[in-house]
């Protein structure tokens, strides 16, 4: 968890709290392969013990300064910011089980989406 608290903003709740959860702790074992999200999002075999994905939304302007090419990606390793193997149009970026120095790097990308999640709610 990243914070802890809600802020009122206008008549809006506008949350606060990030949750980092390992995505198996959900899963069903019974089943083959990641059975939380089956083939829609198989990209990134989540179904791996311990794997857990940050998903950031940022701007399009952001997205753009960190992608600026559609080179191919590798969505299944871990540590390395890249788009998102399926939220990608939407400017989302994603990085898995990412290191204390990774996450240092995602820290204003996760601060530009509180804001623009603020500014949606306004």
């Amino acid at each position: 968890m990243l914070s802890g608290k809600s802020r009122q903003l206008s008549n809006r709740l506008v949350p606060t709290t990030l949750w980092l959860m390992r995505v198996d702790c959900c899963r069903r074992r019974d089943l083959p392969g990641p059975a939380d999200y089956g083939d829609f999002d198989a990209t990134s075999n989540l179904n791996r013990d311990g794997v857990f994905r940050l998903n950031v939304g940022v701007s399009r302007q952001t997205f753009r300064a960190l992608f600026p090419s559609d080179e191919a990606h590798d969505y299944a390793e871990l540590d390395v910011l890249m788009p998102h193997p399926v939220y990608a149009t939407q400017s989302w970026i994603s990085v898995l089980n990412p290191s204390d120095q990774r996450f240092a790097e995602v820290k204003p990308l996760l601060a530009e989406a509180y804001g623009l999640a603020v500014r949606r709610v306004a």
